[in-house]
């Protein structure tokens, strides 16, 4: 087994209809299927979450922590501010929230960088 396992969060999120992601994924549902063949019924507690609202994913944080409105010393993440990510310069603030949700992606990624070379600066 691969020690870099991939989560369905993933596929999700990077899925762009392209020919091979969706024959990719119709390879992964017919081996879902094989091993549990009702795991896709409506009646299942993951689809009840999906279609509701209410449940959210505990480990990512609410994207309104960091919205465009936010001064510059807000830390998007422990080691990187709004400020570093604009130059301060507010000709260059976020104007919407998807700016702000990718940038919270990318300083996430950033962080685990810094971490891996051993948190000296990049």
């Amino acid at each position: 087994m691969t020690q870099n396992r991939l989560r369905l969060h993933d596929l999700f999120r990077y899925y762009k209809a392209l020919p091979h992601q969706s024959a990719a994924i119709t390879e992964l549902e017919e081996a879902i299927l094989k091993k549990s063949p009702a795991i896709f019924n409506r009646d299942q507690a993951w689809f009840k979450t999906w279609t509701q609202a209410g449940k959210q994913d505990e480990e990512r944080p609410p994207a309104s922590l960091f919205t465009p409105d936010k001064p510059w010393d807000f830390k998007v993440t422990p080691n990187i501010t709004y400020g570093e990510l604009t130059l301060m310069e507010e000709e260059r603030r976020f104007t919407k929230q998807q700016q702000c949700d990718t940038a919270l992606e990318l300083c996430k990624y950033l962080e685990k960088v810094r971490t891996h070379f051993g948190g000296s600066q990049l």
